[in-house]
């Protein structure tokens, strides 16, 4: 099994209460190689203080510019051959590195992704009761930035993830990473727990759906003017 190192983004805006029960998913990992870089995207929280007593984590802090833009400053930090993001809210599952890196080494796709399952904020994160007795729904297949990782070289083919939204940022970031000819798999195996609370971002921005309209047109649309193109001689 490949035992490269992986580099985690973790963005984080006003999550103190949840960031050490992400970074402690990460770390119960326990792969050989791993990089946590928390971008702080502008906190006014006590995320500084928390992480400044973690050595092992690289801290970066920027002026609020939304979560697209801090995993990009991640990206543009971290040092691994494969990439992996977990938003500073959810947390992973055991064993999801492994398990995800065992099934690239088998398939040889450029990225894979797994299951979800959303958990209500039950105030008590780190016990069982996250992911047994607070689960919401079922787990559903997702692909989405907390379930993925991905090859650096492969994500650097799909391009930064746009900043220009206020929600459905990864889903034009996957649907340009198509577009660019990247393979990718779904795990059938639940790699991720998003929690549910009134801060959630994707829950909070009600007008900012719209950007989802948005999104897919963009994406019918270079997919017609690609369709328009001449073929090539030959």
């Amino acid at each position: 099994m490949c035992s490269a190192r992986v580099s985690v983004v973790i963005p984080t805006y006003n999550t103190s209460r949840y960031l050490p029960d992400a970074v402690a998913s990460v770390r119960a990992q326990q792969w050989p190689d791993t990089e946590i870089i928390v971008v702080d995207d502008g906190s006014t929280d006590e995320t500084p203080a928390i992480a400044a007593a973690w050595p092992d984590v690289t801290y970066l802090r920027q002026q609020n510019a939304g979560v697209a833009a801090a995993r990009n400053r991640g990206v543009e930090t971290a040092t691994g051959r494969w990439l992996a993001f977990l938003d500073a809210d959810d947390r992973w599952a055991d064993g999801k590195m492994a398990r995800q890196m065992a099934y690239l080494d088998e398939h040889r796709c450029d990225m894979v992704f797994g299951f979800a399952s959303e958990v209500r904020d039950d105030g008590d994160s780190t016990t069982e009761t996250f992911t047994q007795n607070a689960v919401l729904r079922q787990a559903v297949a997702s692909r989405c930035a907390g379930t993925m990782l991905i090859a650096r070289e492969a994500f650097a083919r799909a391009g930064p993830f746009p900043t220009a939204w206020r929600v459905g940022e990864f889903i034009d970031w996957y649907l340009h990473a198509v577009d660019a000819g990247l393979t990718g798999d779904v795990l059938p195996e639940i790699v991720l727990y998003r929690r549910v609370h009134a801060a959630n971002g994707g829950w909070a921005a009600g007008a900012a759906r719209q950007d989802y309209l948005r999104i897919i047109k963009g994406a019918l649309d270079r997919r017609r003017a690609s369709e328009a193109r001449p073929a090539p001689r030959t």
